[in-house]
């Protein structure tokens, strides 16, 4: 079975060796999409002419720099928000359950964001299996559920936020400083959401045609 890994050449032509997951100096390098056969994996290398032998220690992977300095910037952005919500939700007097499904919304994807953030910059702490075929689905679903749990946390802390200007004498800083957080949060979820279906869509669409396993559902994470 062949493997598809994605590296950078030069407008010279010459990529980084292997191993090197630096990106090239040459700031108008493009990416490249290499192939490198399953028997390579299992440590049986062909020894062809040397123009195969040059393009095999040229393999290498990593993940695209726009794409992941904007994914990256979402991240970070939705980290930071999902902090100052769920806090200032927590500083805000009466206790309810909209105010607690605002502050769970907000807690977990706060670690969630911690967790995909680390898995950008450290992609080898996930097993290589999990990390080629089943983590941009799970990153893909974890958006979109809390997503949607942000937008209900939005409209249900609004709730709560109104009732408390009905009872009055009661100050509004902190409850509307988190309400106008969790939007921020909300907004920054569905941005994701959509970078995650972009790099998930061929793998997802192989598990929902059915084809699965090694019919053609196998993406590199460095290739999403």
């Amino acid at each position: 079975m062949d493997h598809h890994y994605q590296g950078f050449e030069d407008n010279a032509g010459a990529g980084s060796g292997p191993g090197d997951n630096s990106f090239p100096n040459d700031p108008n390098a493009q990416p490249v999409i290499y192939k490198q056969s399953a028997d390579h994996h299992q440590g049986h290398h062909h020894h062809g002419d040397g123009a195969d032998v040059a393009a095999s220690s040229r393999v290498f992977a990593v993940v695209q720099p726009a794409q992941t300095d904007l994914k990256v910037l979402l991240r970070a952005a939705s980290w930071f928000c999902s902090l100052v919500a769920f806090s200032a939700a927590a500083a805000s007097p009466f206790a309810s359950s909209h105010r607690g499904f605002f502050i769970f919304t907000g807690v977990v994807s706060w670690l969630l964001d911690m967790v995909f953030l680390g898995s950008y910059f450290r992609p080898e702490l996930v097993a290589p299996q999990v990390l080629s075929q089943n983590w941009p689905v799970i990153e893909f679903f974890s958006l979109a559920v809390f997503s949607i749990f942000w937008f209900f946390g939005f409209t249900f802390f609004c709730v709560y936020v109104n009732a408390l200007t009905a009872v009055g004498g009661i100050a509004l800083s902190t409850p509307r400083a988190a309400a106008a957080f969790g939007f921020f949060s909300m907004i920054l979820n569905f941005g994701s959401l959509f970078l995650a279906f972009s790099r998930a869509r061929g793998l997802l669409a192989s598990l929902l045609g059915g084809l699965g396993g090694n019919s053609g559902g196998h993406l590199a994470y460095s290739d999403l």
